[in-house]
Formats: structure tokens, C-alpha cells, sequence
């Protein structure tokens, strides 16, 4: 039985490439209750046909599932039997099942089992008469004679399939109606049909749950040895949690410091329980050092544009939790900051990027993946007044500290008030000397003298060719990284990239993963159009821990991300660097004032931020001529050095890795 043209049998599709279009025909042989997500419904049913159901996997059928904001929209499925014509629908894979997901483009017909004839019948049908269907009249135009020939055939093929069916309880009989929450009926011929001590038994039992015939009886046990778990076992506080090789697993009772939404689809939420854990990130107090670094948002995603002072508390005692859906949803539309909240089965990893690495994540459960595992915790329970016990204390400290502080920095000042006079009169007496060497210093380059200058003039002479007019709207981080040139950045001599060993040759590696923090400014930028800056996202982003998690929710509209690349110059004028700007980068980069990236070809808004933006990092890069100087403010960034593989035919080992740099944190306010 050959499948119409333009379709594929379900076999064929359920081995499909991931992300691929396909049109496909089958028997519902499952139905299971329309259920509500987090921002909408979700159907779910499951289709077969002969070649599924004689293959090695998914011969139990393949599922296919459909979302919408009303049920009334979902697909008049409603018995097992019923025949489902679908064309433009994607083959993707979901916790490790392969699933057809409906998209914008999907168009559905619906055939009732009890409409579709016998074959000895479909003679009736062959000429313009058509099977009854249920669709929108433009889906029901394109229906083709040869396609309701195969409807008919394949319903045929499926009936011994059909009635195995109906012999188990766990599934609805042939022609049973479904009701809208999901209760399957009995029709009234099949309940005359039951003995009647077997009909008063039903009505008296609670309908109990039920098993599908080769359901693993080992995998339900496994669910119930978790659950049964007591969760006082794996209740931890933040001071008590480690990362492992393997992989740790902890509940934390804990106060949400930050939160910074990332989306729809992710969350990072900042805890604290007040217990110190040397492996956080330490968040230095404002009275350590002058940074300007944005504290606690990394790339800008605060609401708040006002309140970017951390809040504290200060030092090793906040923990970075990475939030995926079900639970970044929740905790993006009902958790708040300051609220006591008991996070569950939190995974924690060291970040290998950065000192003070230990966070948390709290992806999908693979068991229950609508399951969230976030929840606001009372006032009143035990851990919730521990906690508040520990601030106390640690807020009664830190006063006590900076009120002694305060008190000794005045004692200091009045100390040193008395010699302020004399100070201010000793530097008036210094700048009359070197305004006079100043004039000696004019009046023999006029009579083509050259006198010898004092040495304290000198001094200054070099100290005031030295200074730097440095950009003051550009901001940049990890003050501990020393300055570097662009010329030691390049390394032309390789003297940071030559390895030497004793037992063998020196040789000269392609590259080295260091970071380095240097002055320049902005003389060129790749695409060389300015719309071309943001690009659909990729499909395989590997910033996405799970991109079959972000599959399953529903978008009808491509995602777009930001990446360039600028040419920096030194500021002696002899060296050029060009760096890679990335999404995560360029959020950072533009800040607040500047939406998620879209397509700056038709949002022209979007587009002028943009240029605003860069306008102050660039000067007249963008407008300049070829002939035309640069004119621009040099600014502080650090750069990373690291290597990505050539893939090149036949080139092997280090020759096939290229070095490569990129630019990050740096702030334009």
C-alpha cells in the first residue's frame, strides 16, 4: 500500500532528521486528556500505521502533540479509530521521544472512524464525492482523491490493531466519545454488552489507574523509592553544598536576593541564607573598592534601571541558582525578590570560567517535566527563623563594622587637618616652579636654545605625555586584570606561546586560554552594514543546556541574537586586534537602553538604539571616509584568547586550530 505523493509512511518519519517538515496520515490508536501548560493548553494523541507498527521503535505509536491558548482550536480527535491527515508537521525529540510538534504552518484533517467505508465500498467515492472531515475548508480543498483512497485502505489495514485495542482497559473502546476533560465513555450498545454483576461492580469501584500492556513495572517502582525519599535528607545549607564529578544534589531553604529574568524560557535567581560557602562568586561591599562594575547583572536583564546597587549581603554568601522551565516560568510570574522560597533537587556545578564558580541548576525533571520544583515557604516554619536569626546577626555585625570604620576615619581626618595648610602651601610652591620652568622652557625653544631641564619639570613633562584621555562612557570590569598592550596581546615574537621541554623540541602552540585588559579604540567593524549585526539564532546553540526543552514551547516567531566583530587599535597607532562580539557579550555591551536583538532590517527603532549606542563607543567609524581620521575616545576592555578548529580537509593537530579573541565586559551607559 503505497503512501499519496509528497508523504511519508510514520515509520519514515519517526527516523526523520530532528526539525523536519513532514506530511503524514495515521490511526489514532491514544488519546490522552487535554492538559494545561504553563502559558497554554496541549493536546496529545498518538498515530500508527503498518509500517510503524511492524518497526523496532515507536511500534506503539508515534505522539504527536498540539498547543493552543483554547481547546476549541485543538483537532476534533475524539476516538480511537479516527483517521488524521496532517501535512507540515515537525519530527523533533523531546526527553529522548521522538514527537511530531504542530506549528504555525500545520494544516489537520480529522476523518470519524465510523464515516470512513469499507473498501468493497470506496467506489462510491471515486468520483467527485468525498469523505466526510473535519478541517478548515481550505485544508479540505487540497484533500486529493488518491489520499482518501489511501484514508480508507490504511483504516482497513488497522482494524485487527483497532480491536486488540479495545480488549484493555487503559485505553477508550473504538468509537467511545471523549469528553472535554478527558473521560472516556462507554457507547450504550457496549454497556448493555457487559454482564450486569461486572456494571454494578464499576459502579461502586473508583475507576483505578491502569497499565498499558508492557509497561515496565521496575521504572514506576524506581518513581516511588524517589518520592518517598524525606525531604529533611536532602535539605542543606548553602554552606554545606559541594560540586562533584558525579554530580550533587541538595534542597535549599533560602531568601531571593536577585532575580533577573532571561526571557520566557530561563531565570537566574540570587539566594542567600546567610551561611558562607568560599566556593560562590564573593560579592565585594561597596566600601571595598570604587568599581563601577554592574553587581548581581552580568548582562543587564534587571527591570529595574534605577537600583543597580547590590543589595548585599557581601562575601561568599550568595549562590547563583540557573533557572530552566517549569520552573523559570514560575519564578519569573510569581516569585519576588525577598521571598523565602524551598528550591528542590538543585544540581550544583563549578563554572570552570571564573574563580568562584559553585551554582546551582534546576533544569526539566525527565520523569515529570511539568513538575515545578520551586515553592514559597511560611514565615513560621523552623528553617525560615534559623535564617532570619542568621541575618540578624550578620546585619548587627556589618553595622557595628562600618560605625567603627566611620569613627576611625574621622579620627584620621582630624588628625591630619592641622597639616592641610602647610600641604596646600607646599603644593602652591611647586606649581610656581614648574610654571617658571615652563616659560624657560618656551623662551629657548624660540631663540633655538636648549637649556637643561629641572628635573622635577622633567618629571612632569612625561607624566602629562603619558596621560590617556580615557572614554567615560564606556565602563569596564575585572579591575584585578593588570593592562596590557595590543603589541603583548598579539605576542608577534611568541614569547607567552613557545613550549619548551627539556625532552623535546621547543615548539610554538597555536594558542593559549588567557584574558587581558587593555586601552584602544574602535577603526573598523564586521558585517560592514549595520543591520546585519543581529542573525537568527541557531537552532544547535550551544548556550542551551537542553535545546529539545525549549522545542516543546510553542513559538511561532524566529529568535535572533547579536554577533559582530570590531577592529581595536592601540593607542600608539602601531598595533590592530580584531575581536568577536557575542550574544551574551553584546547584551552586556548595551545595557538596559537597548531591547533583545530583532530583525534590524524592519525594526528601524531598534536599529537607531543601536547606532546611538555604538556612536558612543566608535565616534565617526561608521560615517568616516577612507581618507577621513578616526575620531574617537579610546576605552578600557578586556580580551580573551582562546582557539576554535579550522575543520579543514586533511589538516590535522595543532595546524588545525586557529587563535581567536573576543571582547567582554565592557559597558556603554
Amino acid at each position: 500500500m503505497a503512501v499519496p505523493k509528497t508523504f511519508v509512511d510514520l515509520s519514515s518519519a519517526y527516523r526523520t532528521t530532528p526539525n523536519t517538515l513532514v506530511n503524514i496520515i495515521g490511526t489514532v490508536v491514544d488519546i490522552q486528556p487535554p492538559t494545561l501548560t504553563r502559558s497554554q493548553y496541549m493536546m496529545t494523541f498518538k498515530l500508527l500505521d503498518e509500517s510503524l507498527r511492524d518497526a523496532l521503535h515507536g511500534s506503539r505509536g508515534l505522539t504527536v502533540r498540539f498547543f493552543a491558548d483554547d481547546q476549541k482550536d485543538f483537532p476534533r480527535v475524539e476516538r480511537l479509530g479516527d483517521m488524521v491527515l496532517l501535512r507540515g508537521i515537525r519530527i523533533t525529540m523531546f526527553t529522548g521521544q521522538i514527537i511530531a510538534l504542530s506549528t504555525f504552518r500545520t494544516s489537520v484533517l480529522v476523518f470519524p472512524a465510523a464515516a470512513i467505508p469499507a473498501p468493497n465500498y470506496q467506489i462510491a467515492f471515486h468520483d467527485k464525492k468525498r469523505l466526510e472531515c473535519l478541517g478548515v475548508p481550505n485544508d479540505v480543498g487540497r484533500f486529493t482523491l488518491e489520499e482518501q483512497n489511501y484514508v480508507i485502505q490504511l483504516k482497513h489495514a488497522m482494524s485487527s490493531v483497532l480491536q486488540s485495542l479495545s480488549k484493555y482497559s487503559d485505553t477508550a473502546p473504538v468509537n467511545a466519545p471523549s469528553g472535554p476533560a478527558g473521560i472516556r465513555e462507554l457507547s450504550r450498545e457496549n454497556v448493555q454488552s457487559e454482564p450486569p454483576s461486572k456494571r454494578a461492580e464499576e459502579s461502586v469501584l473508583p475507576e483505578q489507574p491502569r497499565k498499558r500492556p508492557g509497561e515496565d513495572l521496575q521504572s514506576e517502582q524506581a518513581k516511588r523509592q524517589i518520592t518517598s525519599l524525606p525531604a529533611r535528607d536532602k535539605l542543606k545549607t548553602i554552606s554545606e553544598v559541594r560540586a562533584t564529578n558525579t554530580g550533587s544534589y541538595a534542597d535549599l531553604c533560602v531568601q531571593v536576593v536577585k532575580k533577573f529574568p532571561a526571557g520566557n524560557a530561563k531565570c537566574d535567581l540570587y539566594v542567600t541564607d546567610y551561611t558562607e560557602n568560599k566556593a560562590v562568586f564573593p560579592r565585594p561591599p561597596p566600601e571595598a573598592d570604587g568599581s563601577s562594575e554592574r553587581d548581581g547583572d552580568q548582562y543587564g536583564y534587571s527591570d529595574d534601571k534605577t537600583d543597580r546597587q547590590w543589595p548585599g549581603p557581601y562575601g561568599y554568601l550568595v549562590l547563583k541558582v540557573n533557572l530552566q522551565n517549569p520552573h523559570a516560568g514560575y519564578a519569573n510570574r510569581d516569585i519576588k525578590e525577598d521571598d523565602f522560597v524551598r528550591l528542590q533537587n538543585v544540581k550544583f556545578r563549578n563554572r570552570a570560567d571564573h574563580v568562584g564558580g559553585l551554582e546551582g541548576d534546576m533544569w526539566p525533571d525527565h520523569m515529570y517535566p511539568e513538575k515545578v520544583s520551586i515553592r514559597r515557604v511560611p514565615p513560621g516554619t523552623e528553617e525560615v527563623k534559623a535564617l532570619l536569626e542568621r541575618k540578624k546577626r550578620y546585619w548587627a555585625h556589618r553595622n557595628a563594622k562600618l560605625a567603627a570604620d566611620e569613627a576611625k576615619k574621622n579620627r584620621d581626618e582630624r588628625s591630619t587637618r592641622k597639616s592641610r595648610k602647610a600641604a596646600n602651601r607646599e603644593k602652591k610652591k611647586l606649581k610656581k616652579q614648574e610654571k617658571n620652568a615652563a616659560k624657560a622652557e618656551k623662551k629657548a625653544a624660540k631663540s633655538d636654545i636648549s637649556p637643561d631641564m629641572p628635573s622635577h619639570a622633567e618629571d612632569e613633562e612625561k607624566r602629562r605625555r603619558s596621560k590617556v584621555d580615557i572614554n567615560p562612557h564606556v565602563r569596564c570590569g575585572h579591575r584585578e586584570i593588570p593592562l596590557s598592550s595590543i603589541r603583548i596581546i598579539l605576542d608577534p615574537e611568541n614569547k607567552h606561546h613557545e613550549y619548551s621541554d627539556p625532552n623535546i623540541e621547543s615548539l610554538i602552540i597555536p594558542f593559549i586560554n588567557a584574558t587581558y585588559r587593555t586601552q584602544a579604540r574602535v577603526v573598523d567593524f564586521e558585517p560592514k552594514q549595520l543591520e546585519d549585526f543581529a542573525r537568527l539564532a541557531s537552532s544547535n546553540n550551544e548556550d542551551s543546556p537542553d535545546d529539545s526543552v525549549m522545542m516543546i514551547d510553542y513559538e511561532s516567531s524566529p529568535r535572533y541574537e547579536w554577533s559582530f566583530e570590531l577592529q581595536l587599535e592601540s593607542i600608539d597607532q602601531h598595533s590592530r586586534l580584531w575581536v568577536q562580539i557575542g550574544h551574551q557579550e553584546a547584551q552586556y555591551l548595551f545595557g538596559n537602553d537597548v531591547p533583545d536583538p530583532g530583525d534590524l532590517r524592519q525594526d528601524r527603532k531598534l536599529l537607531a538604539k543601536v547606532r546611538e549606542k555604538l556612536c558612543i563607543l566608535w565616534g565617526n567609524v561608521e560615517e568616516k571616509g577612507e581618507e577621513e581620521a578616526v575620531s574617537n575616545l579610546p576605552f578600557e576592555c578586556c580580551v580573551k584568547e582562546y582557539g576554535v578548529l579550522k575543520d579543514e580537509a586533511g589538516v590535522e593537530g595543532m595546524e588545525n586550530v586557529e587563535k581567536v579573541f573576543s571582547m567582554f565586559g565592557v559597558n556603554i551607559s
